[in-house]
């Protein structure tokens, strides 16, 4: 049932053809995901960290040689099947109309080129890296902004799974990662919300009724939540409020920058700290 293939891999053809058609004038880096129905052990962040491993040379040439371009797209495809499909899994096919769904770490809005979404699961702290402060993942937000020619406005929102337009099913809202979790057996994917005002409980609520046998992803995440516990003991604020401020500095002051849904709380932090 469970695929042994090597996820994420880059697909050359699918990029090239993005570019040729959809998205002329811009630049498009697109993984393979696979099944999630079918993978084992799928931990979200490490995806996005092999895909970037790939990706990362790749932007700091483009910004070497000063390549600019109108619109950016960073995209992992993978494949959600409904439950139904799960029931009756014997003569499951994944039907890519059907089940395509896209997680895009940074991306351009559709209906408007002069502003890139950023996840949120960016900010998920990887392996450290004695070169980036904030590591790699908070890089490349500063080289894709540095690669767009008419960019105004970074907006940082949840990292959830985007229907691989115009297929897919999945709302994008904490009900799909409680899919994921529950219904195809992925305990390792969870999307995080940027820890502003030192109230997140990370990773989230619910881990705990993991799998037994899934042995890799309880002491990932058991890690994870020590490491976080550490670094909020005495902290006013959040954990992500330097790395926003980090950002503020080294991405030109004219871009704006938006969050989805902030309280009034997170509003007066990055305010005071000029963030917004």
């Amino acid at each position: 049932m469970k695929s042994s293939n090597k996820y994420p891999y880059f697909n050359e053809k699918g990029s090239v053809h993005l570019m040729e058609t959809i998205h002329k004038d811009g630049f498009v880096c697109a993984f393979e995901g696979g099944d999630l129905f079918k993978r084992k052990h799928v931990f979200k962040h490490d995806e996005i960290e092999a895909s970037l491993k790939f990706l990362y040379s790749r932007l700091v040439k483009l910004v070497k040689i000063k390549k600019k371009f109108k619109k950016f797209y960073w995209l992992i495809k993978y494949y959600v099947p409904n439950e139904n499909q799960i029931k009756d899994f014997k003569k499951y096919k994944h039907n890519w109309k059907k089940t395509a769904h896209i997680l895009e770490p940074i991306y351009c809005s559709y209906n408007n080129q002069k502003k890139i979404n950023i996840s949120s699961d960016l900010f998920v702290e990887g392996k450290k890296d004695t070169k980036y402060k904030y590591g790699k993942k908070i890089e490349s937000i500063i080289l894709a902004s540095k690669l767009l020619k008419e960019l105004k406005q970074l907006n940082f929102k949840l990292g959830f799974l985007n229907r691989g337009l115009p297929y897919g099913w999945l709302k994008s809202n904490m009900s799909q990662d409680k899919y994921i979790r529950e219904k195809l057996g992925q305990w390792g994917w969870f999307t995080p919300k940027i820890d502003i005002k030192n109230r997140i409980i990370y990773p989230p609520t619910g881990f705990k009724s993991l799998k037994k046998s899934d042995k890799d992803t309880i002491k990932l995440l058991d890690m994870l939540k020590k490491n976080y516990q550490k670094q909020v003991k005495n902290n006013e604020y959040g954990t992500d409020l330097k790395a926003l401020e980090y950002l503020r500095k080294k991405i030109n002051p004219k871009i704006k920058f938006t969050f989805y849904k902030l309280d009034k709380i997170e509003k007066k932090i990055l305010k005071k700290y000029k963030i917004i």
